[in-house]
């Protein structure tokens, strides 16, 4: 079902709106209460998407979209044409079997394109030295696709490099494990101890691209 899903989307016209080849992949890290997921859906009511997909396993964004644990309820939201908002929820805690829908709720995403994907918690389904073909591919070629992401997780050190290394923004809020901090320390290129400095709900970014740093 997985790629024949995948297919019938392909099949469509290729994406137009957001392709002007300006990616905007965001890594939001942040320890459990520091504010990250607030900052993330303040982006969404702000952007006001007309296709929103969200990797949804810890059942954090039902107020901004619509619960599914069906895949076939994605290929549809995303065939339709029409505004789409869904929040994918797997039903499961299988460690491989979540890898698995993962890497499926990816490739129908990057085969629709035009969609603001957010992936919650990508310690849960990637690692330093693994992720899905179809996320990769999210990362390195998402803006060729019309996508804009937004991927977080609270243990930076744990998650997929390469995801790090394609965001054209990285921000940072509190860490509670000092090989995180060394992580963002490292992305950012900031002192470790700016890192370590931050408490309650601040937070430092970069903006990868032009190098520009802001705090809050």
């Amino acid at each position: 079902m997985r790629i024949r899903a995948s297919l019938e989307i392909e099949r469509q016209k290729p994406p137009t709106a957001g392709c002007d080849n300006q990616a905007h992949i965001e890594a939001v890290m942040g320890a459990s209460g520091s504010g990250k997921s607030h900052y993330v859906k303040s982006q969404v009511k702000r952007l006001k998407p007309k296709r929103l997909v969200i990797w949804d396993a810890r059942e954090e964004y039902g107020e901004l979209a619509t619960p599914t644990s069906r895949l076939a309820d994605v290929l549809a939201g995303l065939r339709s044409g029409k505004r789409v908002k869904l929040a994918y929820r797997p039903k499961t805690m299988d460690e491989k079997a979540l890898k698995e829908k993962f890497a499926a709720l990816c490739q129908l995403v990057f085969a629709a394109g035009d969609v603001l994907f957010i992936a919650e918690e990508l310690s849960d389904v990637t690692s330093p030295s693994h992720a899905p073909g179809a996320w990769r591919q999210i990362s390195t070629q998402g803006r060729h696709r019309g996508l804009m992401v937004y991927g977080t997780s609270q243990r930076p050190a744990s998650i997929d490099k390469h995801f790090l290394g394609n965001a054209t923004h990285v921000r940072t809020h509190r860490l509670n494990y000092q090989p995180d901090r060394i992580n963002l320390a490292q992305f950012l290129d900031l002192p470790l101890a700016d890192i370590t400095a931050l408490t309650g709900y601040s937070w430092i970014a970069r903006d990868m691209r032009e190098g520009v740093i802001t705090k809050g």
